[in-house]
């Protein structure tokens, strides 16, 4: 815990001296059975990164609330990054708290307007105080058809193993379509 609020002040310091070279996406993501809202702030190239989403699940009620930090580096085509999240999972089935899931995931560019996408975060049994397990997996691809304006189609999954009253279960399990704008 005492690395992560290390890792947090430093890349808050570094924040003002690379905001030239950062970008604030706001976006809105819609599937079958769910919806996300989110924020971001990424470095062009390599840097520190902060994300932070809502996912309501209007089916069941289900509700994930997260902020995260991470690190990305882009080589070429290929950015890679790595993170860790503050969530708060707060699912009908009684297993509501909080998790600290680390991860992290890759965008393949294959021109400068289209991009592949995927990632993955799990927080294990030591990284949550109601469930065994939380997992979030999120994977698709992404056009810029104007400089500002970005679309994405994908796939979203969110689960838990439960602990021993709780059942295992989906929070999240679907595609989606989604718009962003960037700034």
């Amino acid at each position: 815990m005492k690395k992560l609020v290390a890792l947090s002040v430093l890349s808050l310091i570094s924040l003002p001296a690379l905001a030239s070279d950062l970008n604030t996406v706001l976006g809105v993501e819609a599937g079958h059975k769910h919806t996300q809202l989110s924020a971001e702030i990424l470095p062009s190239e390599n840097g520190f990164f902060y994300n932070s989403a809502w996912t309501k699940n209007f089916r069941d009620g289900v509700n994930v609330a997260s902020a995260g930090v991470g690190y990305q580096h882009s080589v070429g085509l290929v950015d890679g990054y790595v993170g860790i999240k503050a969530a708060y999972i707060a699912p009908k089935k009684g297993d509501n708290g909080f998790a600290a899931p680390f991860g992290g995931g890759v965008r393949i560019h294959m021109t400068n307007d289209i991009y592949a996408y995927g990632e993955g975060y799990v927080a294990t049994r030591g990284m949550n105080n109601a469930v065994q397990k939380y997992v979030e997996v999120d994977s698709g691809v992404a056009y810029t058809p104007k400089e500002n304006v970005v679309l994405n189609v994908g796939y979203r999954y969110m689960g838990v193993d439960g602990k021993s009253e709780t059942p295992n279960h989906a929070l999240i399990d679907g595609a989606y379509v989604g718009a962003g704008y960037k700034f």
